[in-house]
């Protein structure tokens, strides 16, 4: 393998979707599938016996024997270094966090632009994240220089942050911390801009980035 070249590995139970992302793969030269696997379980097995192991994997969330969201758990104990982006086929919140949260660095949509795919392979090897809210350099080094004042976050905005990890509604999260609806729509906007971010999914992972919230490998 080349220096430049970045391995991946595919997990998704969709045979004509995984051997079109491999083609379409195959048309970069500095990125080599090494491994193309119809479920996470298959995906671990081959891990073991595989010489060119993979720097970043791609995780269909929604897979028999095993799915994304285990897959990924699995991923981040077993191989911490290695990057993860989860292909979802709709933009749902919820499942996106939940990923997230069992340690993907990024997500796509699967009717994304092979190009974008291939930015967020590059973003997720050369920087550990990728999210569409925080992929422009000006976002990011303004990002890095203000990570200490990111870490003063009040007790009510750290208890948000934690909330809005899960799969609760906003209504929910209000009701949780006895708050009115507004008062935590000020909490999120606030938060948004804390973070440089306009979405729950990119405030959930610069949340993660920054170590306010965990990685749920454990459950």
């Amino acid at each position: 393998m080349s220096n430049n070249t970045i391995n991946i590995a595919i997990a998704d139970d969709h045979t004509l979707f995984r051997e079109g992302l491999i083609k379409i793969l195959d048309n970069y030269r500095d990125i080599k599938v090494v491994i193309a696997a119809e479920n996470g379980k298959e995906l671990l097995n081959t891990l073991k016996t595989v010489q060119e192991q993979p720097q970043v994997c791609i995780l269909d969330i929604n897979m028999p024997v095993m799915r994304g969201y285990e897959t990924a758990k699995q991923l981040r104990k077993i191989y911490p270094g290695m990057g993860i982006i989860a292909l979802s086929m709709y933009d749902d919140e919820a499942k996106i966090i939940r990923m997230i949260r069992s340690g993907a660095n990024g997500y796509l949509l699967k009717d994304c632009m092979p190009s974008i795919l291939v930015d967020a392979i590059k973003e997720v090897y050369e920087t550990g994240i990728y999210h569409s809210d925080i992929m422009t350099d000006e976002v990011l080094n303004r990002s890095r220089a203000e990570e200490g004042k990111k870490n003063k976050l009040t007790d009510k905005e750290l208890l948000f942050l934690t909330l809005a990890s899960t799969d609760r509604t906003y209504k929910a999260i209000a009701d949780e911390m006895g708050l009115s609806e507004r008062t935590i729509d000020g909490y999120r906007d606030k938060l948004f801009h804390k973070f440089h971010v306009r979405s729950r999914v990119g405030l959930v992972m610069e949340a993660l980035r920054h170590g306010h919230i965990q990685v749920d490998i454990e459950s």
